[in-house]
């Protein structure tokens, strides 16, 4: 998050004086993980960091066709065993159904932080 935020810092920058504006957007990530946390641990699901039911939900999504999840290869997996499977939660709990939930929650927060911005800006004397 650090670099995106270093990046569009410097986008701003470069671009201001012809009229764009560039915003860092953390409640995209931020908030929307904290909603699917509680979604998971309302559901009983191990919330993980990477590859887990969030991604691998958002993915199923996204994927129409089917092409990119190998259902028969998901496995819980914990932080130990990251390294070697890339996982950090429970992939098999996903859906396609949770993952419309998740990326909903980005949506939304986006849609919200992006319209607060505009808001502090029409403000401005």
């Amino acid at each position: 998050q650090s670099e995106l935020k270093l990046a569009a810092e410097s986008l701003d920058g470069d671009w201001s004086s012809k009229g764009v504006l560039v915003r860092y957007v953390p409640d995209l990530y931020i908030k929307s993980q904290e909603r699917a946390r509680k979604y998971l641990g309302d559901h009983q699901i191990v919330v993980g960091s990477h590859g887990g039911a969030v991604d691998t939900s958002e993915l199923m999504s996204v994927d129409v066709a089917r092409r990119w999840i190998r259902a028969d290869k998901l496995a819980l997996s914990n932080s130990t065993q990251r390294a070697s499977t890339g996982v950090d939660g429970d992939p098999t709990k996903a859906t396609p159904e949770m993952g419309k939930i998740f990326i909903d929650f980005k949506v939304k927060a986006a849609v919200a932080q992006i319209r607060e911005f505009r808001n502090a800006r029409n403000r401005k004397p």
